[in-house]
């Protein structure tokens, strides 16, 4: 809870801009809350953690070992001390006259061990280990590709956060302005059920005017069912019950029009964590077609062991003992596979550089695609406007004269939906643009993220 609050602490000073209220704490709240980006979090962290791994590779290691065994039978060694000392134990009794040398016996030994125990502490350490170090290069990029990942998928989840806003947004707007056409309608209606009741209207036209209700109420559920899809959506994303209310802020075309003159004109790709990612990969790449290389430098390893070993159990000075040495270790020859793994390395290599270039193109076209489209956007948005403000002129003057008796019914109702039709244009054209604003600040990285820590 308390990194939730630093973060969107951290955020505040940094999303005070033209965008709505609303819309800045439903970003907020998604930085903190979306799963998926507390997902891509841990696998940075998971990253960093195998960076210390790879460096601690390089410190000594202390470990215990025991061992005990115990054997009965197997192959034999004699050794004859009986039959080569005793005729010389002999002598030299008889010429001392005494009995001071004892008459041996031929002895049997065993080769394997009995009653036997092995108990020691080795501390060992790598002295020269070129792996290693390459090792640690490599993890060190990793863990700034998934960091990286962990940045870009921030915008992501910013752009699909706006982009689901919006659309709450525009049904939400809908549903008004089909309330709005119905109160009209409705009182139509009952206009028209009225004039039938005195005799002087056609039940033809009540009829009509009816099915002109039933037309926007089936609109107006749709836009309705779009509305709650949109805000479950955008709950979803931020992780929070499905059912929850949504804040909203009025969007205007000002607002619009400022956010687009705050993105930048020419956008510094290189500086997309995309990109940067790939320039990771790429130097991971080729640190390990450097290690395939170098597959036959050494390897040497040092140690030091103190411990006891001994036969029966028996632990005395005897038995004590110390111990140090050095391994070194160098592949070769091993049938080509080093060279195999080599040529794959360097084909690795080659697809990482083929993929940043590829970006860069890719993500140069798709700013320009999406600017373009918020310049057609914006410019559907003044003739939606225009023919909003026909629309409404034509409905006044039409509606004037129905009351009058100059213009019939159906000439009203069609002047009606003209109106209630620009209107939703409007309503559609200044969200779309919004939605492309969107993707237009995505397409130049230009969203406010959370740093790295």
């Amino acid at each position: 809870m308390k990194t939730k609050l630093l973060y969107l602490l951290l955020l505040l000073p940094w999303m005070a801009n033209s965008q709505p209220a609303a819309l800045q704490e439903l970003v907020q709240t998604a930085l903190a809350n979306n799963l998926a980006l507390q997902e891509k979090k841990l696998e940075a962290s998971a990253a960093e953690q195998s960076l210390r791994h790879a460096r601690q590779l390089f410190l000594p290691g202390l470990d215990f070992a025991s061992s005990y065994v115990h054997s009965e039978g197997g192959r034999n060694a004699i050794l004859p001390l009986g039959d080569l000392m005793n005729p010389v134990y002999a002598t030299l009794n008889q010429l001392t006259q005494s009995q001071s040398f004892p008459t041996l016996e031929n002895q049997r030994i065993n080769f394997l061990p009995q009653n036997y125990y092995d108990l020691h502490l080795r501390l060992s350490a790598p002295i020269l280990n070129y792996g290693l170090i390459q090792n640690q290069k490599i993890e060190q990029a990793k863990t700034e590709i998934a960091r990286y990942d962990w940045l870009s998928y921030q915008r992501d989840v910013i752009r699909t956060v706006k982009e689901a806003y919006y659309q709450y947004q525009m049904a939400s707007q809908a549903v008004k302005i089909y309330d709005n056409a119905l109160v009209v309608l409705q009182k139509a209606v009952q206009v028209n059920e009225s004039l039938v009741r005195n005799g002087s209207g056609l039940q033809a036209q009540v009829l009509r005017s009816r099915s002109e209700v039933l037309q926007l109420e089936s609109k107006r559920e749709e836009s309705l069912q779009q509305q709650r899809q949109a805000a479950r959506y955008l709950n979803f994303l931020l992780n929070r019950d499905l059912e929850s209310p949504i804040a909203q802020s009025a969007t205007s075309e000002a607002e619009l029009r400022e956010m687009l003159q705050s993105l930048n004109a020419e956008p510094q790709f290189a500086l997309r964590e995309e990109l940067q990612l790939l320039e990771q990969a790429t130097f991971a790449s080729r640190e390990a077609e450097k290690l395939q290389r170098n597959y036959w430098l050494p390897k040497l390893n040092g140690f030091a062991d103190i411990g006891s070993q001994s036969d029966n159990l028996l632990f005395d000075r005897e038995a004590r003992y110390f111990m140090v040495g050095a391994t070194l270790d160098m592949s070769l020859f091993a049938f080509g596979r080093n060279q195999s793994q080599l040529k794959k390395a360097k084909t690795q290599t080659q697809i990482r550089e083929t993929q940043y270039q590829q970006a860069k193109q890719a993500f140069s076209m798709e700013e320009k695609t999406h600017r373009d489209a918020v310049n057609t956007q914006l410019a559907r948005l003044s003739s939606a406007k225009q023919q909003h403000e026909a629309a409404k002129a034509y409905f006044n003057v039409v509606d004037k004269g129905y009351r009058e008796g100059i213009y019939s019914q159906i000439e009203w109702l069609d002047a009606q939906t003209q109106a209630t039709q620009a209107e939703l244009s409007i309503a559609i054209q200044l969200h779309q643009t919004a939605i492309a604003l969107a993707q237009l600040e995505r397409s130049q990285a230009a969203s406010k993220i959370l740093p790295i820590k």
